[in-house]
């Protein structure tokens, strides 16, 4: 039978090429990635021959196992580096020889056709012939009813990675998923890598049996000078960890991969390695899939916090302070209890801007919001509604406590220097408009609106304005002092036991 050679490789291994073709061999000769997968189509290479450089990133692995997961088992290629010292361990399948070595390159066809032949007499042995009474032959072939069944659990797994929504949920589908198209008793773990306490954390593994593997972990915080996107990668080599896994699995013929995402390690995930002479390659795609997932999941919700946040200040955006207001203002319906909001503005701000330069202007506003963000209880919100106005949001608070409050924010405010650095530094002051649900308005659009026009007509720099409710003014509710309404609450438990 003859064979179909891939050769991915520059111009310096034309004398290879010559050699395969003087095998009688089909060659498929490509340059790049892109070039050979879209030749790879049409024609399926038995042994593909690659240089180094052709698998150099993550991303490199990645598209060579996803073209290696598109071919079914008995059509995969196998993978030859021509360097002689360099091996592919993230490939199934692969091993390295030199190019100038042809006896060698003559035993690896020479095997290629035997496993090629023992293949195809394989699959017509698995054939089933019926003969009916009219001598009429009909063939069912097996093979492609299990092929269908192993792609259908391939595909189950993927879209169970696919519907998770959270870096834990992912994990744990992850497990399940694994645990479907894995050889049957074969064990795995998923550790979650918290950060914050520098540990890893078993959320699920599969196969095991009588073992319990939930919250299971190794503890780092008290290692010296542990980095977590360095030693993760190499956990293989840490004596802490190897103890785990013996623990778990009883030896430590595993495989580890790490997740990460911005050079942020989310998660491991541990398993046992396959037979031997068995490929790897689905493991390794759903592995791919859920680290694209991970990254997907992670992106979201920073696209999320960047929507709803600004970054540089660390206060909510004006969209999201408009929600939680409205959401207060429906609260506040509900338990009685007033809200007040408060508009902050930089007096003289486009004079600062002319005079120092883009970056002080951003240090400035920085350093305000983190006076005001400093300077609020837990519950309130800091939102940014212009590059020098900010709002604050107090639930809970009335007008007569709101006043205390501003007067006292203005003159931490206007006792600041900022611009330390600087031999004058700059001292500055703000203005501020303040009012109160249902104190003097009907809604969270009403307050909003009538602040920003009281803002717009401060008399002077530093004023501190409180709105006033319009004559005839009808308050939705009468509403309650936090005391009283603890009181209230304390008597209908009476009432109702």
């Amino acid at each position: 039978m003859k064979l179909t050679i891939g050769l991915l490789s520059e111009a310096k291994h034309q004398t290879l090429g010559t050699f395969l073709l003087h095998l009688d061999c089909n060659v498929i000769s490509s340059k790049d990635l892109t070039e050979f997968f879209s030749s790879a189509v049409s024609k399926t290479s038995h042994v593909l021959f690659l240089d180094k450089d052709f698998l150099k990133t993550e991303q490199d692995y990645h598209a060579m196992r996803a073209y290696l997961a598109r071919l079914n088992y008995a059509k995969r290629p196998r993978l030859i580096c021509l360097d002689g010292d360099t091996k592919i361990t993230k490939v199934p399948n692969s091993g390295s020889i030199s190019s100038a070595d042809f006896s060698v390159v003559k035993n690896v066809l020479d095997e290629s056709i035997r496993l090629l032949n023992k293949s195809v007499a394989r699959s017509q042995s698995e054939a089933d012939v019926i003969v009916f009474d009219d001598e009429e032959e009909v063939v069912e072939v097996i093979e492609e009813e299990v092929t269908d069944q192993k792609a259908a659990k391939q595909i189950e797994a993927f879209l169970n990675i696919k519907k998770a929504k959270s870096l834990d949920e992912l994990g744990i589908n992850l497990v399940s998923s694994l645990n479907k198209i894995v050889l049957p008793g074969r064990k795995g773990v998923y550790f979650k890598y918290l950060p914050t306490y520098c540990s890893l954390v078993a959320l699920g593994g599969f196969n095991f049996e009588s073992k319990k593997v939930t919250g299971v972990g190794l503890n780092f915080s008290t290692s010296k000078d542990f980095d977590a996107s360095k030693h993760l990668q190499q956990l293989m080599y840490v004596p802490a960890f190897l103890k785990v896994v013996e623990r778990l699995f009883e030896h430590t013929d595993v495989t580890v991969r790490t997740f990460d995402c911005d050079r942020e390690s989310k998660g491991v995930v541990v398993y046992e390695d396959p037979p031997r002479g068995s490929s790897d390659i689905d493991v390794l795609c759903l592995c791919d899939y859920a680290e694209a997932t991970l990254r997907s999941i992670v992106y979201k919700h920073k696209y999320i916090q960047n929507k709803r946040n600004n970054e540089s200040t660390g206060c909510i955006l004006k969209e999201g302070f408009f929600d939680q207001l409205q959401n207060e203002v429906i609260r506040a319906k509900r338990v009685l209890l007033p809200v007040t909001v408060m508009l902050f503005e930089l007096d003289h701000f486009y004079g600062i801007k002319t005079k120092f330069n883009q970056e002080r202007v951003k240090t400035l506003v920085k350093s305000f919001a983190r006076i005001l963000r400093d300077n609020v209880r837990h519950n309130d919100l800091v939102g940014q509604l212009g590059e020098s106005k900010f709002a604050v949001l107090f639930p809970h608070m009335s007008t007569e406590d709101a006043l205390i409050k501003a007067q006292k924010m203005n003159k931490i405010i206007g006792q600041t220097k900022f611009f330390s650095d600087m031999k004058k530094g700059l001292i500055c002051s703000a203005s501020v408009a303040m009012g109160t649900y249902p104190t003097q308005v009907t809604s969270a659009d009403h307050l909003m609106v009538s602040l920003e026009s009281l803002l717009s007509h401060k008399e002077s720099a530093g004023s501190l304005m409180v709105l006033k409710p319009k004559p005839g003014f009808v308050k939705d509710f009468e509403e309650m002092k936090l005391p009283d309404s603890a009181m209230n609450r304390k008597r209908s438990i009476q009432n109702e036991s």
